[in-house]
């Protein structure tokens, strides 16, 4: 039988690539609306292995599945509680998982879908059926209206890719980013002969950068157990990240590299290791793990849209992207059932945009943009501030309240005295939470700036020095960015704030008027690399800029070791590449000597 045409001869409604959760949600929402669905899937069954991930309750399933799809028949276990393992294995710490998750036989979860989908005469499933490409439309900015597969060419209205994180639809059309920039690798597996009835909780591992092998990431490894005594494990490779913070210099690791540090960490990590020793492996695989970003633009031809992991589409504090997929799903099935049955509307460049500006007022969408926003900081602050062992281990019962940061509550409602009696770290997330909001301006302004000034009288020294290096400074400069109140933010939270400041809006300018000597010599060697990073790209033209690229070497190399200070210069390309980005004879001469 043909797949290319429905059995009336007509283009599909909605072509679905991808046989996994998401694509099954999509044709399940489809179909419901009456749409001819067709769905791709390249593998002899849909599905994945394991997802080394649980998912939660939430109205989606019901929306999409049914009330009673989540029931016991297919459920391996039920946990509220992550054990957190600091580096070295010094402490551990009993966290409330944010949501009720439950973890499944997901062979058992996947063919739940497939049976539900197989009694509805308008799905057609092609199994072993890969994907090669979409066929571009002969005029540029026209429909996308057929894809090339090896059982031929299929025609439809809408095409929606739920291929993976790995999809070679959007690798081929169009994505404008490297998918670098929102995947990170992870390792994932099964292991049977788990101890399940002596460890039925969660464990987190927290691996840090080159502690178990030289120049490596920092690893988050965690181990779902079941009541089955397996247990499905997921190592997270932070792949931005280094021994000495964040990477700026383009540097990548290899498959291979990693796959070589995982090794070790099973027979090395503190904890972990011990944990591993009696199990059995069923299976283990390389992947990667779509939480840094999320394409703003998800349809990214006329007719062609990306879903769940192909499009970044994952929770970034739980790593799992079944849920935010599923409202994905959801919401271009809805689109192409629109399109559909208008019959004198086909797809163009205008009703593209449309219908991706139509995505970023979702709420789903808004609340994963904002997830995104608060990890980005929180990472930035543990994997370059704390960085090693002992700085996680000296802060560890901060780093659990942070680790709860996204516990949902209405900071706007606490009074000033409500505030002066909580502990320092739950002001840390108070204040996070309102930053994080979409709030009118100025009540959240005066509530932040008030708090700060409460935090910043009531704390020591150092406890201060936590609490500010605890704040989310994307989204507090967001929120007080070209306001009059910037300054007094600035002036409460001091000297590192600017720097901050200046680093985030990426600008030669700010560099310039913000930092003093004393600025500079309060920054640490990742601020001073991503300062001269900003101030080398292209080339500092002006002479007061040239001038301050001076004043940071020169201040940079007094103040810190001789080992860091030629990591530095390693970092930004060397010693010939930064003095020929400055053409002033006179600074020249002065940066030769000093480098």
């Amino acid at each position: 039988m043909s797949i290319s045409y429905t059995e009336n001869k007509k283009p599909w409604d909605l072509i679905v690539i991808g046989g996994g959760p998401i694509g099954l949600s999509a044709a399940k929402v489809a179909a419901d609306k009456n749409l001819n669905v067709i769905l791709l899937e390249k593998g002899n069954t849909c599905g994945f292995e394991i997802r080394a991930e649980t998912i939660s309750h939430d109205p989606i399933i019901d929306t999409i599945w049914g009330e009673n799809f989540l029931d016991s028949s297919i459920v391996i276990s039920y946990q509220r509680i992550n054990i957190l393992h600091s580096p070295l294995d010094k402490f551990n710490s009993e966290v409330t998982m944010i949501e009720t998750p439950n973890s499944y036989h997901w062979h058992d979860f996947i063919g739940k879908m497939v049976q539900i989908i197989s009694d509805k005469s308008n799905v057609t499933i092609s199994l072993n059926t890969e994907v090669h490409n979409v066929i571009l439309p002969a005029k540029p900015g026209h429909a996308v209206d057929s894809v090339s597969t090896n059982k031929g060419i299929v025609y439809g209205k809408t095409i929606l890719d739920c291929s993976g994180w790995n999809t070679r639809i959007g690798r081929q059309n169009g994505i404008d980013i490297d998918y670098s920039k929102i995947v990170d690798p992870i390792i994932k597996a099964r292991y049977s002969n788990f101890p399940y009835d002596t460890i039925k909780n969660f464990q987190s591992f927290f691996i840090t950068a080159g502690s178990i092998v030289p120049d490596s990431p920092p690893c988050i490894v965690v181990m779902f157990p079941n009541a089955k005594h397996e247990v499905e494990i997921g190592a997270l490779f932070l792949s931005d990240f280094g021994p000495d913070g964040r990477l700026i210099d383009g540097r990548k690791y290899s498959n291979e590299f990693l796959i070589d540090y995982f090794e070790n960490i099973k027979q090395k990590a503190h904890g972990f290791s011990d944990l591993m020793k009696p199990l059995q492996k069923e299976i283990e695989f390389f992947t990667g793990m779509p939480a840094k970003k999320v394409l703003h633009n998800p349809m990214i031809l006329p007719g062609l849209a990306l879903c769940g992991d192909a499009a970044g589409f994952m929770d970034p504090r739980t790593y799992s992207g079944l849920i935010m997929g599923m409202y994905s799903a959801e919401f271009w099935a809805n689109v192409a059932v629109k399109k559909s049955r208008n019959i004198l509307s086909s797809w163009n460049e205008n009703s593209m945009n449309s219908y991706n500006t139509l995505l970023h007022k979702q709420e789903f969408f808004i609340q994963l943009k904002n997830y995104h926003i608060r990890m980005t900081t929180a990472k930035d602050f543990a994997y370059s501030v704390w960085r090693n062992a002992e700085n996680y281990n000296k802060n560890w019962d901060f780093f659990v309240s942070m680790y709860n940061i996204n516990n949902k509550f209405d900071a706007m409602k606490i009074t000033n005295e409500e505030y002066k009696k909580i502990i320092w770290t739950e002001q840390v997330s108070c204040i996070n939470a309102i930053c994080s909001s979409f709030l009118a301006l100025q009540p959240a302004e005066n509530k932040i700036l008030s708090f700060l000034t409460i935090s910043k009288n009531q704390l020591s020294e150092d406890n201060w020095s936590k609490f500010t290096a605890g704040l989310l400074y994307d989204s507090l400069f967001t929120k007080f960015q070209g306001t009059k109140d910037l300054n007094a933010l600035f002036d409460l939270l001091g000297t590192v704030s600017r720097v901050e400041y200046a680093i985030k809006m990426n600008k030669k300018s700010l560099i310039v008027t913000f930092l003093n000597s004393n600025a500079i010599k309060m920054c640490t060697i990742h601020q001073i690399t991503e300062l001269l990073f900003i101030m080398l790209k292209g080339k500092p033209f002006l002479l007061k800029e040239q001038s301050k690229v001076l004043e940071i070497i020169k201040i940079t190399k007094e103040n810190s070791a001789l080992k860091d200070f030629n990591e530095i210069i390693k970092i930004l390309g060397g010693k010939d590449k930064i003095i020929n980005s400055i053409w002033y004879g006179k600074f020249r001469n002065k940066l030769s000597e000093l480098i």
